[in-house]
């Protein structure tokens, strides 16, 4: 029993390890890209990449929230 529980221990620091890991860049990425999106003088064809690059990061953090949450 304390050999399970110690390993269960151990996997939930490797998660919570890993997570952070993932979760870190996707922050990084998406602050400056809301910051860019905002710029007034940027061409709408450049904007509209730039939307598309937001919203799949953003779906890719909620996937990695669901399976933290889980």
């Amino acid at each position: 029993v304390e050999n399970l529980s110690k390993n269960n221990d151990y996997k939930i620091k490797l998660f919570d390890s890993f997570s952070h890991q993932l979760i870190t860049p996707l922050n990084g990425a998406l602050s400056p890209l809301n910051t860019v999106i905002k710029c007034k003088n940027l061409p709408e064809n450049l904007k509209s990449v730039l939307k598309y690059s937001k919203h799949s990061l953003i779906l890719l953090e909620n996937l990695i929230n669901s399976v933290i949450d889980y």
